[in-house]
């Protein structure tokens, strides 16, 4: 059994606890936003509502009266806020947890110093070669791309690509088979709103989120404990 310095694993524990701190900070922060969207909704409607009794002209100048007033703002506040702070949450997450797998590797190859240094492995993106230099370097069995948690990583990662490469659009062609696109498994589980055949989603439930945290979470302790143990 290889023997760990100290600093090494009290360093592996500070990465752990401030990407765990982080990660389900996220959770706080849409609470908040949440509880302000709210407010905000309940303001425009009571807004709209007294408009209305106060006015009696035509019907079109109420709609372009309304729309210029307050229409915009509660349209966004209804419509839009909620799935922008989750994209911009679950973006935030992902590079949190992808920085943290990339830690343990940086920490592991101080540690080891093995001839073989992480720039020397290649995988399907930081993230990936991380996984894979932690399972063939560092024999981290856990981190091996057959493991269950993994695959599900896999998908979160493509709707993850989507949004920040793709604007939200899973697929650029034309597909009438979409469950073997990555990431469409998510969308069905998730039950978002998208289109069909060419795919532009959009996150609508806080439980995405909050999966994906467990997950990212559960990964990383997996990794840690075999690493270290």
């Amino acid at each position: 059994m290889k023997t760990w310095s100290v600093k090494f694993l009290e360093n592996i524990e500070i990465s752990k606890f401030i990407f765990q701190s982080n990660a389900n900070s996220m959770l706080s922060i849409f609470s908040d936003i949440e509880n302000v969207r709210e407010i905000k909704i309940t303001e425009f409607e009571n807004q709209i509502k007294a408009w209305s009794n106060e006015n009696s002209i035509g019907v079109r100048e109420i709609w372009n009266e309304l729309a210029d007033e307050h229409f915009d703002h509660y349209n966004h506040y209804k419509n839009h806020i909620n799935y922008m702070v989750l994209n911009s949450l679950f973006i935030s997450t992902f590079s949190l947890f992808e920085n943290h797998l990339n830690r343990i590797a940086e920490l592991a190859y101080e540690e080891l110093k093995p001839s073989i240094k992480i720039v020397d492995i290649k995988g399907n993106g930081e993230l990936d070669t991380c996984r894979k230099y932690l399972n063939i370097v560092c024999n981290v069995k856990s981190a091996n791309s057959d493991f269950h948690k993994w695959q599900e990583i896999i998908q979160y990662k493509a709707i993850r690509n989507s949004i920040v490469h793709n604007g939200s659009v899973l697929n650029r062609a034309e597909k009438e088979n979409l469950e073997k696109i990555p990431g469409y498994p998510l969308i069905k589980k998730y039950n978002m709103w998208h289109t069909p055949k060419v795919v532009y989603f959009r996150i609508n439930q806080v439980n995405f989120l909050e999966d994906f945290i467990k997950l990212s979470i559960d990964y990383s302790i997996n990794i840690v404990y075999e690493l270290t143990h």
